[in-house]
């Protein structure tokens, strides 16, 4: 039978959006390649990993093949490229 369909997503702790940040938001390790059904488990197995209580992880992108799709609005693509290459 089909088992559950797992993808590969890029998580990083999506840091800013207060005052002091001037609604600016930067992303911040550890970055992490997690699998998981969806976007939200992601970021829940990321959050409680790395015992998150502040920031929060955050999907920066779904990779596939090692490319990255839906990239998140507050993510470059150069940026996730570059993330990729020290994660291998």
């Amino acid at each position: 039978m089909f088992g559950i369909v797992k993808n590969k997503y890029l998580v990083g702790t999506l840091c800013g959006g207060l005052q002091e940040f001037e609604g600016r938001w930067e992303w911040d390790g550890p970055f992490e390649i997690i699998e998981a059904t969806s976007k939200s488990k992601a970021e829940k197995i990321y959050n409680k990993k790395n015992n998150c209580n502040y920031f929060y992880g955050a999907v920066m992108a779904t990779i596939i093949g090692g490319v990255p799709f839906d990239i998140n609005k507050y993510a470059s693509r150069q940026e996730i490229n570059e993330i990729l290459m020290e994660l291998k």
